[in-house]
C-alpha cells in the first residue's frame, strides 16, 4: 500500500508542477495581450552602438565561429547559416523555460550541473578581469574562477566549476565594482550583461556567449556597447533527480504489478 501511496503522491505533484506552468503561459500571453511584450525587443536590453575601434557582436561571433553573422528579421538573434546565436530575455520570463538558462527564464539566474568557462575576447581598458560567480539568487560573495588577461581576441583564462542544484549569478570584477548578471547586484543597479544562446554547435552541451559592458572610467559612464569582456560558457543542463513524468508512471506500474503478485500474506 506504500508504493501505491507514493507513486499517487509522485503523479499529483506532477499534474500540480503541469498547472503551475499552464498558468505561468496564460500570464505571459496575458502580458503580449496587454502590450507589454508586444514588439520583438520587448523584455531585452537595448545595446548601444560600439566605437568604430572596438568589434560589434556580429564581428565577434564570425572571429569565434566563423562565417558571416547577420541579424534576423527579429532585430535581436544572429545567425551564419548554419550556427544560430539566439539572444537570451533579459528581464521579461519567456514562454517556455526549456532551452533558458535559469529558473526565471533570463540571463539573471542560472542553474547548471556542470560549468566550463572560457575567455574570448576583451574591448576594455582593464589589464585584467576576474571571471566568475556569486552562489545563490541574491546575497552570496563573488566566487573567482579565473582572471583574463590580455585585449582584443589575444586574451586567455579559463575554469569551470559544478553547482548541481544551486542557483547562481555570473560576475566578473571591474575596477570600480562587481558586474553582475543580476543587475540589482551592480553598482549602478543597471544590466550590464547580455547573453546568446549558440545553437547548432553538435556537441553535448549547451552554449552560451556572455557580453559584458563595464563601468567606464568612473564606474558612472557606462556605454552599454555589451563587448568589454566576452566570456563563453558550455553547461551540462542541470537534471533533477526526480524522474521524468513518464518514467515515474513507468515505475509505478511496475511496483503495482509487483504488488498484484506478492501472496496476500505478506502484503
Amino acid at each position: 500500500m506504500q508504493a501505491r501511496s507514493d507513486c499517487s503522491r509522485h503523479l499529483r505533484l506532477e499534474v500540480r508542477s503541469e498547472r503551475r506552468w499552464g498558468r505561468l503561459l496564460a500570464l505571459s500571453a496575458s502580458l503580449v495581450g496587454l502590450g507589454i511584450a508586444s514588439t520583438a525587443f520587448a523584455g531585452f536590453t537595448t545595446i548601444e552602438p560600439n566605437p568604430s575601434s572596438e568589434n560589434s557582436q556580429a564581428m565577434i561571433l564570425d572571429h569565434i565561429y566563423g562565417g558571416s553573422f547577420t541579424l534576423e528579421g527579429d532585430g535581436v538573434d544572429y545567425s551564419n547559416g548554419s550556427l544560430s546565436a539566439l539572444r537570451v530575455s533579459d528581464y521579461l520570463p519567456s514562454t517556455s523555460s526549456a532551452d533558458n538558462p535559469g529558473p526565471n527564464a533570463t540571463d539573471q539566474l542560472w542553474q547548471a550541473n556542470q560549468v566550463n568557462a572560457v575567455a574570448q575576447a576583451v574591448f576594455a581598458e582593464d589589464p585584467s578581469t576576474p571571471f566568475g560567480y556569486i552562489p545563490g539568487a541574491s546575497g552570496g560573495s563573488f566566487t573567482p574562477l579565473f582572471t583574463v588577461s590580455g585585449s582584443g581576441y589575444a586574451v586567455s583564462g579559463s575554469g569551470s566549476f559544478s553547482p548541481g542544484s544551486q542557483i547562481f549569478r555570473f560576475g566578473a570584477e571591474n575596477p570600480y565594482g562587481l558586474l553582475s548578471t543580476l543587475p540589482s547586484d551592480n553598482v549602478d543597479g543597471k544590466d550590464h550583461v547580455v547573453t546568446y544562446e549558440v545553437d547548432g554547435l553538435g556537441d553535448s552541451f549547451k552554449t552560451w556567449l556572455l557580453f559584458f559592458d563595464d563601468y567606464g572610467n568612473n564606474g558612472q559612464d557606462a556605454d552599454f556597447d555589451y563587448q568589454d569582456l566576452v566570456i563563453q560558457v558550455k553547461t551540462v543542463p542541470y537534471t533533477s533527480t526526480l524522474p521524468e513524468p513518464g518514467s515515474m508512471m513507468l515505475i509505478c506500474g511496475v511496483a503495482i504489478g509487483l504488488l498484484k503478485r506478492l501472496p496476500r500474506r505478506i502484503r
